[in-house]
């Protein structure tokens, strides 16, 4: 009897390692125009995937392309950040030192359009998302991505 207990319990823990394992991350190494290498990762729980093409990444759910994103010189940022903060469609719904997370109204729809921008620390780069998904969804999306520049 205590046999069959013990490789009971042997198997229960062995299912409970594999179910803790989280073989759903992604990642990609971009080198960018900056001179920068950057790792893009993405905890793919959900059913996102993190896609690249050509340089660029997005993410995708069940086909659809939901977030895009893009590398661009951190020099530029203070200034698109300064265009942000006048830009009267412009709604911030989070900032801080490295990042800016907006909103705008799109031209084209009823819905609304989501931004992030982050400046890498310790680098020349500089991401930018796009979302064409709702705020709730967008920020799950970026709250599972995961940026570090490679040295």
């Amino acid at each position: 009897m205590k046999k069959k207990y013990l490789v009971l319990v042997i198997v229960l823990l062995l299912l409970l390692l594999v179910s803790c394992y989280n073989k759903d991350v992604v990642e990609y190494t971009f080198h960018v125009s900056t001179g920068d290498s950057v790792e893009v990762s993405m905890d793919g729980s959900g059913s996102y995937n993190l896609i690249e093409k050509n340089g660029e990444f997005s993410v995708e759910k069940d086909h659809t392309t939901l977030v895009y994103g893009a590398f661009l010189e951190a020099s530029k940022l203070d200034s698109i950040i300064a265009s942000i903060k006048t830009d009267t469609n412009a709604t911030i719904l989070e900032e801080s030192s490295n990042y800016i997370y907006y909103t705008t109204p799109s031209e084209n729809s009823n819905t609304d359009l989501y931004y992030y921008v982050l400046r890498l620390k310790g680098s020349h780069t500089g991401v930018v998302l796009f979302s064409i998904t709702n705020e709730k969804e967008t920020k799950e999306i970026i709250e599972k991505l995961t940026f570090r520049v490679v040295k």
